[in-house]
C-alpha cells in the first residue's frame, strides 16, 4: 500500500470526523456542496479531458449549485427518486454495454448525468443529516463504503482471478466484489453494536 495513503487518512479522519460530528447542519452543508463541486468538475474533467470548454462545466457547476440548495432547504423532495431512478437506469446501461451507451447518448448527457451521478448521491448526506440520528447514519454510510471499498481492493488483489465488467473496469474482479460485500455487511453489524443500536438487524 502506498503510505501517503496512510499519512492522508491519519490527517484526514480527524478532520472528517470534527467536520460531521461537530458543525452545524448549514456548514456541513456547506462543506458538501463545496466537496460535490469539485468532485463534478474533476468527473467532467476526466471525461472530456482536462482541455474541454470551460463554458459547459460552468453551467453544469452553477445548475448543480442550485440543486444543493433545493437538497439543503427541502424543496427537491419530490425530485430526489426520479433523479436516482435517472441515474440508476443510465448506470445500468453502462455496466451491460458500455460501448453501445456511449455511441448511443450524445456526448452533452454527460453534463446532467455528471450532475445527478455525483452531486444528486452526494447531496444526500445533506438529507441524512436532518434526520434524526443523522450524523450516526452518516458516519454508517461513510464505514460501509470504505470497508467496501477496502475488502473488495484486498480480496481482489489477493484472490481475484475472474473479470467482473472488463470494458469498464479490468482490474475488477467476481472476487473482491464478493469481499466487498462480506465487508460492508460486516461493517454494517460493527455499527449496528457500537452506534446504531435503534437499528435492528434486518433494516
Amino acid at each position: 500500500m502506498d503510505p501517503r495513503r496512510l499519512y492522508s487518512a491519519i490527517v484526514f479522519i480527524p478532520l472528517l470526523y470534527g467536520g460531521i460530528r461537530y458543525s452545524p447542519p448549514w456548514l456541513l452543508s456547506l462543506l458538501i456542496g463545496t466537496a460535490s463541486l469539485l468532485a463534478l468538475w474533476e468527473f467532467l474533467t476526466l471525461y472530456f479531458g482536462p482541455t474541454s470548454i470551460l463554458f459547459p462545466k460552468i453551467a453544469s457547476c452553477l445548475g448543480a449549485g442550485m440543486l444543493l440548495v433545493a437538497m439543503h432547504t427541502g424543496y427537491s423532495q419530490a425530485l430526489n427518486p426520479w433523479l436516482l431512478g435517472i441515474v440508476a437506469v443510465i448506470l445500468t446501461g453502462f455496466f451491460i454495454s458500455p460501448t453501445a451507451m456511449r455511441q448511443r447518448l450524445p456526448l452533452w448527457v454527460a453534463y446532467p448525468f455528471g450532475v445527478l451521478y455525483v452531486v444528486v448521491l452526494l447531496g444526500h448526506f445533506m438529507l441524512l443529516r436532518q434526520l434524526p440520528h443523522g450524523i450516526a447514519l452518516i458516519f454508517f454510510v461513510l464505514i460501509i463504503t470504505w470497508l467496501a471499498d477496502t475488502g473488495g481492493f484486498v480480496v481482489g488483489l489477493s484472490l481475484g482471478q475472474h473479470a467482473l465488467a472488463p470494458t469498464l473496469s479490468p482490474k475488477k474482479t467476481i472476487e473482491g466484489l464478493i469481499g466487498g460485500v462480506f465487508f460492508s455487511v460486516l461493517g454494517a453489524l460493527i455499527s449496528h453494536f457500537w452506534f446504531l443500536p435503534f437499528f435492528s438487524l434486518w433494516e
